[in-house]
């Protein structure tokens, strides 16, 4: 089955106060990252952005069709774009993201339409696997004003990947997301990726 990828970065990152994904993290843009992970699995990715420098990367980039809800427009956006029936979605400010992480999801990722990563407290919607026919029950949310993702993902056939438990050597870090200044600082000091 053909797989693709959606890359979110059309967030207003305001906790940042700058565009995260552009954010230069040992040697090149935050996105860059996710980018080379999820492109080991698949060369269809389409990132759902406003900038126009996300076109430097080398993807299709289109705007949200669906502004000022969250990620949840994204993933519509992205799923309505997408020429797969499987998508692997995540943020843009994940740069320990492997590619051995979203194998093991898309190996998981059967007879429900989305699977999140979860680390055993947290649901991590934006590290996942979304089939494109879950768009219509994303959108109908939206349309009765409900946009937490989370919420929105339980009201489907979804699973929730408890990796710390399923995935041999999982390591926590391929799940963290960057989002304020703070955790942008602590990343910088880890010795990850060394």
């Amino acid at each position: 089955m053909k797989i693709g990828a959606i890359v979110l970065a059309g967030g207003k990152s305001s906790r940042m106060g700058q565009d995260k994904g552009l954010m230069n993290f040992r040697g090149k843009p935050m996105v860059q990252w996710v980018l080379e992970s999820v492109s080991r699995l698949t060369k269809d990715v389409l990132i759902v952005a406003h900038d126009g420098r996300y076109r430097e990367f080398g993807h299709n980039v289109v705007g949200d069709e669906i502004k000022e809800i969250g990620p949840i427009g994204g993933i519509v956006t992205g799923l309505h774009q997408s020429a797969c029936e499987v998508n692997l979605v995540l943020g843009c400010d994940l740069p320990f993201v492997t590619a051995e992480l979203l194998e093991f999801m898309l190996e998981n990722h059967r007879d429900v339409l989305v699977t999140c990563g979860f680390d055993g407290q947290h649901i991590h919607p934006l590290v996942g696997v979304y089939d494109r026919s879950a768009l219509s029950g994303l959108t109908s949310c939206i349309h009765n004003g409900s946009h937490k993702l989370t919420w929105a993902v339980k009201q489907l056939p979804h699973r929730l990947l408890d990796l710390p438990n399923t995935m041999p050597g999982f390591r926590s870090e391929w799940l963290l997301n960057v989002n304020t200044p703070r955790e942008w600082e602590e990343v910088n000091q880890t010795n990850m990726f060394t």
